[in-house]
């Protein structure tokens, strides 16, 4: 989950409420934040917001008597503590306890907020997980107990979002329910394009028939992208909570080979099997127009990122690819580096997902 551009949106938990900023995750059911005085924190070096339950006159744990303790919690008196553990993709993982506590939502014009009492968190660990700037994890996927399932149905089933290029804590990065009118965001509704939403229990599925690199049609088989509904097993899914994008190494191989032959000419670059980087600063890429990747969905519908966003800066300065490879049976994965710059509409009740660039 640590990534050098960490994309916030901030919500208000407690009563009275505390704002933590938090990773929107539409690929993960599990809303979590740092709590204080948790039994197993270890030290005190610790530079982003915790929130203080004991402040909160709503917060309650969940104990394992509670009939919404359940999983693979170990409990071994209903007396204790309601524990999880959650891992992600990137294999980094956050434990602690279930709780309860309040929402409140701001509404569109500022003059009436909504709480939401009762919503389900995690109070985590602070020293299992690195965040960066963040404040933990806001659970946006379809399953209980994500944010998305308190909130959709009070909304008319309706969620956007758009995630700045900045990163960090920014008054453009927005998570809205309801009506897409409501977002206050500037896009051309000319240029909004739906493609067919496929909800399983724990993400939002789309259906890509093709990769293209600079319009044309990769040679790529078409079962690669498909969603085995009865085994939830390979597939695309749209996730904001995961950084870079991931696609099946015949997928990657054929783009990857592109890009190599683009760059062959110049001197500036390292390119590996898993791999590409250049030096963009170098002189001889001044004014290049570097090929881009689109996703062609079964419907005709074409997501095309913008090119900046197609490629990361790592550590040393140079640019590098920021789509990767990953096993054909975990699926492909759409992150937030690729999302970025677009308005994006969930439409629950209708299956689909809409998406533009902004103005």
């Amino acid at each position: 989950m640590a990534s050098s551009k960490v994309l916030l949106v901030p919500v208000q938990l407690g009563e009275p409420p505390q704002t933590l900023y938090l990773i929107p995750d539409t690929g993960s059911d599990a809303t979590w934040v740092y709590c204080d005085r948790l039994p197993y924190r270890r030290n005190n070096n610790f530079s982003n917001h915790i929130f203080s339950y004991s402040r909160s006159s709503t917060f309650a744990p969940v104990y394992c008597s509670s009939p919404d303790c359940t999983g693979t919690n170990r409990c071994s008196s209903t007396r204790d503590l309601c524990n999880y553990t959650h891992e992600y993709v990137d294999g980094t993982a956050t434990a602690g306890y279930w709780a309860t506590d309040t929402v409140t939502i701001k509404s569109h014009k500022r003059r009436l907020d909504l709480k939401l009492h009762g919503m389900m968190f995690g109070c985590s660990s602070q020293d299992l997980i690195d965040l960066t700037d963040a404040d933990g994890i806001l659970g946006l996927s379809p399953d209980h107990p994500s944010f998305t399932s308190y909130l959709a149905p009070k909304f008319g089933y309706m969620f956007s979002y758009f995630l700045s290029s900045n990163g960090g804590v920014s008054n453009q990065n927005l998570l809205v329910f309801g009506r897409t009118e409501r977002s206050g965001v500037s896009f051309d509704p000319e240029q909004m394009q739906y493609t067919k939403l496929i909800q399983t229990k724990s993400f939002f599925q789309v259906e890509v028939s093709g990769l293209l690199f600079d319009d044309v049609l990769l040679d790529i088989p078409k079962w690669v992208w498909k969603f085995d509904a009865e085994n939830e097993y390979s597939g695309v899914i749209l996730d904001t909570g995961t950084t870079f994008t991931y696609v099946p190494e015949v997928a990657f191989q054929a783009m990857h080979d592109l890009y190599a032959e683009f760059f062959q000419p110049y001197s500036n670059v390292t390119a590996t099997n898993s791999d590409i980087c250049f030096n963009s600063l170098a002189p001889e890429f001044d004014g290049i127009q570097i090929p881009r990747v689109a996703f062609e969905f079964e419907d005709g519908a074409r997501f095309v990122p913008h090119e900046a966003n197609l490629f990361y800066e790592d550590e040393d300065g140079r640019r590098c690819l920021a789509i990767q490879k990953i096993d054909q049976s975990d699926g492909s994965i759409i992150g937030s580096n690729l999302q970025t710059g677009f308005f994006w509409e969930y439409d629950l009740l209708n299956q689909r997902v809409g998406f533009a660039p902004l103005v």
